[in-house]
C-alpha cells in the first residue's frame, strides 16, 4: 500500500465515518455464504465517505497483459492507494467484468474498514495446519513479484489462488521465496 506522507486527517475522516456508518447488508449469495456485493457497499460507502470529506477514486490501467485496479481514497492531499492484479489478457468481457467487479470489493471494502464476506469464525482456516502470523511482504518484494507476473505473463487471480490470498500485498514475507520461486519456474519453463 502506497500512503501520503501524513495520513492525520485522513484517518481521523475514517475514524468519524466508522463510527457513524452501518454494517453493510450481505445480500449476494455464493456457495461460502452470503456476501456484501459492490453495489450494496458503495451505496454506503459514497454516503458516509462523502459525508465525512472523503473521496473514492478507483481506476484500471495495463501493465503489459496485465489489467491492474489502482483504488485510492483521499481527504485534502492526504490518500492511500492499493494495487490489484485483476487479470491476465486476453480474456473475455464476461472474466474481465466479473474480475474487476470482484478486484473493487477486495481493495476498496478493506481500506474503508468494511466487512464484505461471510464470517465462517475461522472454520475455513482451521482446516489446515495455522503458521505463527508473521509480516507481510515488503514493498521491494511487492514491485518484484508484480514485475514477474507481468514478464511471466502469468494470470494474476490464479496467482492469487495459488498463494491463497485475495490481494498480492497480503503474501506473507514467509511465503515470499515460494511465490518467487513459482513465478521464475514459470519463466524458465518459458524461456526454454
Amino acid at each position: 500500500m502506497k500512503t501520503s506522507e501524513s495520513l492525520k486527517g485522513l484517518t481521523a475522516a475514517l475514524s468519524k465515518m466508522h463510527g457513524a456508518m452501518p454494517n453493510v447488508p450481505k445480500n449476494g449469495k455464493s456457495n461460502y455464504g452470503p456476501f456484501s456485493t459492490l453495489d450494496d457497499g458503495l451505496e454506503i460507502a459514497r454516503k458516509h465517505c462523502s459525508e465525512n470529506g472523503i473521496a473514492i477514486v478507483q481506476a484500471t490501467r495495463m501493465v503489459g497483459d496485465v489489467l491492474f485496479l489502482d483504488t485510492r481514497i483521499s481527504c485534502g492531499d492526504e490518500w492511500m492507494e492499493s494495487e490489484y492484479p485483476v487479470i491476465k489478457f486476453p480474456a473475455r468481457a464476461q472474466e474481465i467484468g466479473s474480475a474487476v467487479s470482484y478486484a473493487r470489493r477486495y481493495s476498496l471494502f478493506p481500506m474503508l474498514g468494511i466487512a464484505g464476506d461471510n464470517d465462517d469464525d475461522g472454520t475455513e482456516a482451521n482446516k489446515t495446519k495455522i503458521e505463527p502470523a508473521s509480516k507481510a511482504i515488503s514493498e521491494d518484494q511487492l514491485d518484484e513479484l508484480l514485475g514477474l507476473i507481468t514478464e511471466t505473463g502469468s494470470d494474476p487471480v490464479g496467482f492469487l489462488k495459488y498463494m491463497g490470498v485475495s490481494n498480492i500485498a497480503q503474501i506473507r514475507s514467509t511465503d515470499f521465496s515460494r511465490a518467487k520461486a513459482a513465478l521464475l519456474k514459470k519463466k524458465e519453463v518459458a524461456n526454454v
